[in-house]
């Protein structure tokens, strides 16, 4: 629901002519009695010939009118392949699974294409900007090159730095870490002699 108490939803529908192929579609209400369709499953999308099959659960922006965004699976397929936007009776495709990346040629290595829509099938909707029809939403990606490396070259060092330094001797290291007004402070150790070894590091330490 947004600001203006318009709700966005999903529905199924009793009593259709096409029955289990037309038997669900993506409404929006404010006012009693009045639904603004948005779309209907066994419809043609614009811009492709199959015809929406899944309609998941959508967000609504408080755009006026409102913005309506969410993913879609067709013909006979269950998992989520598009990303829409509704506004004004105009159904747009934002993204579609084998989609190039947008920065897919910007020289980076970080390219390929859109692959699986993360989590849209378990109900999480595309995000929507409060007032403007532009979405964000959550994709793995396919055919990746070098970026995906080089995260992964990086990643075992972290982990063999973490594992060979015990929680003990973090708190050591907090226990002599030097603070400011122990730089400003003459070093010293009424345990131990200022000769001695153990004396010397520990002011060492302190001092630093």
């Amino acid at each position: 629901m947004n600001d203006s108490g318009r709700v966005a939803f999903v529905t199924p529908r009793l009593g259709t002519p096409g029955g289990s192929a037309d038997n669900s579609a993506l409404y929006s209400i404010r006012d009693a009695g009045l639904f603004w369709v948005h779309a209907r499953r066994g419809d043609t999308p614009p811009f492709t010939s199959t015809t929406f099959n899944g309609l998941f659960p959508p967000t609504i922006n408080d755009q006026p009118p409102a913005a309506v965004a969410f993913f879609t699976s067709h013909g006979s397929g269950s998992a989520p392949v598009t990303v829409y936007t509704s506004r004004l009776g105009v159904l747009s495709p934002v993204a579609w699974l084998s989609r190039l990346a947008p920065d897919a040629s910007d020289g980076d290595g970080i390219n390929g294409s859109l692959s699986i829509f993360s989590y849209a099938g378990t109900g999480d909707p595309p995000a929507l900007r409060p007032n403007a029809s532009e979405i964000m939403f959550y994709s793995h990606m396919s055919g990746t090159t070098n970026g995906l490396d080089r995260r992964r070259r990086r990643v075992p060092r972290v982990a063999r730095r973490v594992s060979r330094t015990s929680r003990a001797a973090i708190s050591r290291a907090r226990a002599v870490a030097p603070t400011r007004s122990s730089r400003r402070r003459p070093c010293t150790t009424p345990t131990a002699s200022p000769r001695s070894s153990r004396g010397s590091s520990r002011c060492r330490a302190r001092v630093r």
